[in-house]
């Protein structure tokens, strides 16, 4: 993540603890926000965001909506960062 980068975490993807280095997290400014849940309007909102280029995430993979293989992806620990299902292919 680059300095003064933004994590954004929905849900608990990681699971409940997590670990890193705070003191480097302090030095270069990076901030941490998450969220349990949202609504459907905030999704859309969001993904309309990402579309448009205002938002753009790190990923590891990213795979079409249409062929999503995310959970054996995952069960053979071919995903190093985040996975993404991209819903406009």
């Amino acid at each position: 993540m680059r300095r003064q980068g933004i994590v954004v975490s929905l849900r608990f993807v990681t699971g409940l603890h997590v670990s890193f280095n705070i003191r480097d997290f302090f030095f270069e400014q990076k901030q941490l926000r998450g969220t349990l849940m949202g609504s459907a309007e905030g999704l859309a909102w969001g993904l309309e965001q990402v579309r448009k280029g205002k938002i753009r995430p790190l990923l590891s993979k990213l795979i079409p909506l249409g062929k999503a293989n995310a959970h054996e992806l995952l069960a053979l620990s071919e995903v190093t960062g985040n996975l993404d299902l991209n819903p406009w292919e």
